[in-house]
């Protein structure tokens, strides 16, 4: 084993195992750091790196955007603390290593017209099972404002329908109860039979399937099969902006402030362990603010 792939799969297996790492930010991680080690042939160590050399080969990634060249310069950072800390190497040169400044833009918030439009249920008597599945992957990413992860993830058994909630598995593998309101446990209800259904007639269905939304092979929907199935249905609105599963989630949130909602409390739903990164999700309009200060402050 050389040296490149034997620091690789040491980081990895930390990541995985201590860090308790999601899958999807394993392979983000492991791409980066394999794309890093590939810029210099067997003869460097990392023992020998120098800033410079750190330096020239992030020059190499110029036209990426400057998210992404961020996320590439964290994820060498932590690689060589990690062989640092762990005495594999004495030397770390990437910790003098600078993020770029990324520009921080507002989300677009989606319409509640639009919201409302696209959320509508079909009559699950007149309508087949992938169609009525995708009307309610639609509701539920509104409803709960969950990651396309945790949607993928959702199995029958995290659906409490007598609660109102579902439990998921958010980023490191944190557990946490999400509500998603006593009105929509009979479409939940209706969904399941649906499904039930659905699974039973697919011949390649595996008959322990525990799924929340399956595919048409009556397996466990993919985090692309939901991407792609959002965009389809977001292709039957006329609307001039970008929808998407990230931006449900914004919309979720900024929709419950704007009701009256408090920060912390969305902040436990969205499952976010800084409450900074809740109110980057949760912008609200001029108009809403200057109704919330004239109505609450003393002066107004």
């Amino acid at each position: 084993m050389n040296w490149k792939r034997e620091y690789l799969e040491k980081y990895i297996a930390y990541l995985e195992v201590e860090r308790r790492f999601s899958r999807h930010t394993l392979k983000a991680y492991t791409n980066d750091i394999r794309d890093f080690l590939e810029a210099f042939d067997e003869t460097e160590t990392l023992e020998s790196m120098t800033l410079e050399k750190l330096y020239e080969y992030i020059e190499t990634k110029d036209k990426l955007k400057s998210s992404s060249l961020a996320r590439k310069i964290s994820a060498i950072r932590a690689f060589f603390l990690f062989l640092n800390t762990r005495k594999i190497i004495s030397n770390n040169p990437a910790k003098l290593l600078e993020l770029p400044k990324i520009g921080k833009s507002l989300p677009k918030t989606i319409h509640i017209d639009d919201v409302l439009q696209m959320t509508n249920l079909p009559d699950p008597e007149n309508t087949n099972y992938l169609t009525f599945r995708n009307h309610m992957i639609m509701r539920l990413f509104y409803l709960t404002g969950i990651r396309i992860s945790e949607c993928h993830g959702l199995d029958i058994g995290d659906v409490d329908l007598k609660q109102a909630t579902i439990r998921v598995l958010g980023k490191g593998n944190k557990e946490r109860v999400v509500p998603f309101g006593d009105s929509e446990c009979e479409n939940m209800r209706k969904y399941l039979a649906i499904r039930q259904h659905h699974h039973h007639v697919q011949p390649k269905s595996h008959p322990l399937e525990s799924a929340f939304f399956l595919n048409y092979r009556g397996e466990r929907l993919s985090v692309r099969g939901i991407r792609k199935n959002v965009a389809k249905m977001v292709d039957q609105l006329a609307v001039s902006y970008k929808i998407s599963p990230h931006s449900l989630r914004h919309s979720f949130a900024t929709h419950m402030l704007e009701a009256g909602a408090d920060v912390r409390s969305i902040q436990e739903i969205l499952g976010h362990a800084s409450l900074s990164t809740t109110q980057r999700y949760t912008h609200v309009n001029l108009d809403h603010l200057m109704k919330v200060y004239d109505r609450c402050h003393p002066k107004a």
